[in-house]
């Protein structure tokens, strides 16, 4: 069960084993501090609760309380840290922080899951829609010449 669920958690979420080899620079404790205030401000830092919550009632309670006590939601959030720090310079971070702080930020932070979820809704019914017209086509001759 173990595997199945690992298995799950790493499709979810597709990463380059390479990327996670490289270690980054050493980053300045003023940024870090600005990453993790627009991890909190943006809720990114709720990944942690988040996973948990989605989790439960998918597993057995027995696996679901031993995951529980070994997902640290705040390393998550410093492994988030990392990845933003990666990805932005502290001006950068500043400009979101700025945004974020705004009321404009702050909608769209509370209208993104909702965005999100349509859009898969979105997409799939389009790719079905393509799909459905792609099996309907006339079969077409192919390009390929033969031999």
């Amino acid at each position: 069960m173990y595997t199945l669920l690992l298995c799950a958690l790493l499709a979810a979420a597709p990463a380059s084993a390479k990327a996670e080899s490289q270690k980054p620079a050493a980053t300045s404790t003023k940024k870090l501090d600005k990453i993790h205030k627009l991890l909190h401000l943006t809720k990114a830092d709720q990944a942690g609760q988040n996973m948990l919550a989605s989790l439960k009632g998918r597993v057995p309670d027995a696996e679901y309380a031993q995951l529980s006590k070994l997902i640290k939601p705040e390393e998550l959030a410093d492994k988030l840290a990392a990845l933003y720090d990666k990805h932005f310079q502290e001006s950068e971070i500043d400009g979101l922080l700025a945004f974020y702080g705004t009321p404009l930020g702050q909608r769209l932070i509370e209208e993104s899951p909702a965005i999100a979820q349509e859009s898969v809704s979105i997409s799939q019914s389009y790719a079905i829609e393509k799909l459905k017209q792609l099996s309907s086509a006339p079969t077409q001759p192919s390009d390929v010449p033969a031999k």
